[in-house]
């Protein structure tokens, strides 16, 4: 199962405090439009749902508790390995957080399940643990859940909760001569600075030159086109990326001569600053993920390589 979180805009409707027993969810198989605005609320006593999953909350009503909780009864009920779980979020102080909630969770249904066993059951209140350690559930189930709690407390460190470019890094690392990067350059991460100053020394270059039409050296268009590259390889490029509507009514259809000269500069900026980093033996985090991605996506990985 993937999941998913992100936070509403709280633009778009007012902000309500949702329970952590009740939280937005839409199940996004193939079959499924993704109308999280009329999607059913999830509640953690509900079966767990399959495939991939959108969370929907505004900030502080319950996204990684349900992550966390989830988590949890995947491991006990779905009897999942947790050192098959993987868990990444954005910042290190996130993941840290995330990685106590999981660790928590356990710790509290090991005990719920634990005085279970003993006839003393969890309030109704309490959904996670009630679910997992209610008066319906039997005496060999409870033990084998308690086991389970205790095997995975007693393993939480085999469990993959990191950034999500520490756990690129940490895989490309396990794959070693499979991953088509430099092993010995450096994390760095200069906020964009390196490709604002490169984009501009072109634009420079090219204006002292004459080689490109003065109305195609707009800064702006084409340091947000290149930040948009460089953070999705592979993006189709559209025009009204590099020129705005007014330019584009003014264009034959066959001649974008103004897009096209853009996204040259685009890519030459793009090239530079890849030549750059390998030079000075640095990796941004946009570089990271696209040598796992090229990894994964490359013929002569395997299986075996994960």
């Amino acid at each position: 199962m993937i999941l998913r979180r992100w936070r509403k805009s709280q633009q778009r409707r007012p902000q309500r405090r949702v329970p952590h027993s009740e939280v937005q969810a839409l199940l996004m198989a193939e079959d499924h439009t993704n109308d999280l605005a009329n999607s059913p609320a999830f509640r953690l006593d509900q079966p767990i749902p399959k495939g991939v999953v959108a969370i929907e909350a505004s900030a502080g009503t319950g996204k990684t508790f349900t992550l966390a909780s989830l988590a949890v009864r995947l491991i006990l009920e779905e009897e999942v390995p947790i050192a098959q779980v993987l868990l990444v979020t954005f910042t290190r102080a996130a993941a840290a957080e995330l990685a106590e909630r999981v660790r928590a969770r356990l710790l509290r249904c090991g005990s719920a399940l634990a005085a279970a066993i003993d006839g003393h059951y969890p309030d109704s209140g309490a959904l996670l643990e009630y679910s997992l350690a209610g008066p319906e559930v039997g005496q060999d189930l409870l033990r084998s859940r308690l086991s389970l709690a205790q095997r995975a407390l007693s393993e939480f460190d085999s469990a993959t909760i990191s950034t999500i470019h520490g756990f690129a890094q940490q895989m490309l690392g396990l794959m070693g001569r499979t991953a088509l990067h430099d092993q010995d350059a450096e994390l760095a991460d200069d906020g964009g600075q390196l490709l604002r100053q490169v984009i501009n020394d072109l634009l420079v270059e090219h204006a002292l030159d004459g080689s490109m039409p003065p109305q195609a050296l707009d800064q702006a268009k084409i340091l947000a086109a290149a930040n948009l590259i460089q953070s999705n390889a592979g993006i189709a490029v559209a025009p009204d990326l590099l020129a705005d509507h007014q330019e584009l009514s003014t264009m034959a259809e066959p001649d974008l001569a103004l897009v096209t000269a853009r996204l040259r500069l685009v890519e030459e900026s793009l090239r530079r600053c890849r030549v750059l980093r390998q030079t000075s033996k640095s990796m941004s985090f946009d570089d990271l993920l696209t040598s796992l991605r090229d990894v994964l996506c490359s013929p002569e990985s395997s299986p075996g390589d994960l």
